[in-house]
């Protein structure tokens, strides 16, 4: 009798689980007639869960009894399949690929959008409205066709008949599209374009934005008006810290137009400002005209090798092939670089002098562990007391 009543429970249970059978509880059986219903009411379910399982072949005890080797319907939906099932990852993989192959009209579709060629020689704002009409690209075709253009380098005077269509096509030029011109000049070193492009821009627009200003800084560096590279580094730091090149341009900027002095003082506010220096600008320090190298400038560019030292910088083979023309170059000394290699024991190829090992020293690590101990463990308010009353 109790085997029958937790049998009895166990198919109630699992009915109302999986095939939604309410159930609400089973009276105390202790007579010959609660055995007879109990066990009518066991054939009942047991014939009402058969013919479900056989009218319906999602049926749970069908999945349990015989599991499906196709996860997905035609639709490529998943049924049976959680997100932490094994092999899930794969076979929703797998939905997405029979999507992607039901659907191929919607690929062809942005394919052919994408595949808008770009003109080899200017154009007229009549044949730019037919390209434009033909790429299907009603809204955004300029801005598309200029970033297109940046990416493989055209033609300037491509990029300037876009423009002319533009200022036609929508009364006038966006900053958007402007700001992409201008990275397609300053691309191809147009100096004369940028400057042009920077007029329009001032008398149209009242500010411009960090990236606008990177591009001129970059822009006018190493032109005449390399002093407003300065000037607009200056009106960057009055809102957010420039960035490495931003100095970097500057720096090259001056060193070109030989104020070495400005040149030192912006490498020096890097550092204050816990910028690394990028290798652009410190190569053209060793690259500077000879006339402004005297010992001062010789002794600065010794600093760097000590920066270099102190935060593990490692300069690439440009910058090092700058080096090593510098050091040949010293006036009363005989220098000779040559490309070496370090043997396993810390011993250069051709010098065989034991370079400086990047692990600290006994000395060292002692001096570093009584500082970070002084300075991040005990602090100086350890023994402070302090009150209840005391503001946060």
């Amino acid at each position: 009798m109790m085997g029958l009543r937790i049998f009895y429970l166990t198919l109630c249970i699992k009915s109302y689980g999986r095939n939604v059978l309410m159930w609400h509880g089973v009276p105390p059986l202790n007579c010959h007639e609660g055995r007879e219903r109990l066990l009518k009411n066991i054939r009942t379910i047991s014939k009402c869960l058969g013919v479900r399982a056989g009218d319906n072949n999602k049926n749970s005890f069908a999945r349990q009894s015989k599991p499906s080797k196709n996860k997905f319907d035609r639709n490529g939906s998943p049924h049976s399949i959680t997100v932490f099932s094994a092999g899930a990852a794969k076979a929703r993989s797998e939905g997405m690929q029979h999507k992607a192959k039901a659907s191929p009209d919607s690929d062809n579709i942005s394919s052919q959008k994408e595949r808008v060629q770009i003109p080899l020689g200017p154009l007229h704002a009549k044949e730019w409205s037919k390209l434009k009409e033909e790429s299907g690209r009603i809204h955004g075709f300029e801005d598309y066709m200029m970033a297109q253009m940046i990416s493989t380098n055209s033609n300037i005077n491509v990029a300037k008949s876009l423009l002319v269509f533009a200022a036609k096509e929508q009364s006038g030029i966006s900053y958007k599209l402007l700001l992409k011109y201008l990275a397609l000049c300053v691309r191809q070193n147009q100096a004369a374009e940028v400057c042009d492009v920077y007029n329009i821009m001032k008398n149209k627009f009242k500010a411009f934005d960090t990236g606008a200003y990177s591009l001129f800084i970059k822009g006018f560096s190493l032109t005449d008006r390399w002093r407003d590279s300065i000037s607009m580094l200056e009106t960057l730091k009055k809102t957010i810290t420039p960035s490495p090149k931003n100095y970097g341009y500057c720096i090259q900027g001056a060193i070109y137009h030989k104020d070495d002095k400005l040149a030192w003082a912006l490498y020096n506010e890097m550092l204050e400002a816990d910028l690394t220096p990028c290798e652009d600008a410190i190569q053209s320090l060793f690259n500077a005209d000879p006339a402004l190298q005297d010992e001062t400038f010789r002794n600065k560019l010794f600093g760097v090798f000590d920066y270099f030292r102190d935060h593990q910088i490692y300069p690439g083979e440009p910058l090092m092939q700058s080096i090593k023309s510098w050091f040949e170059s010293i006036p009363n000394e005989s220098w000779r670089g040559h490309l070496s290699t370090v043997s396993e024991n810390g011993h250069c190829q051709v010098c065989k002098q034991q370079l400086e090992s990047i692990h600290l020293m006994p000395e060292e690590y002692r001096t570093l562990k009584d500082v970070f101990l002084q300075s991040v463990i005990e602090g100086h308010d350890t023994f402070r007391k302090t009150t209840p009353q005391q503001p946060f």
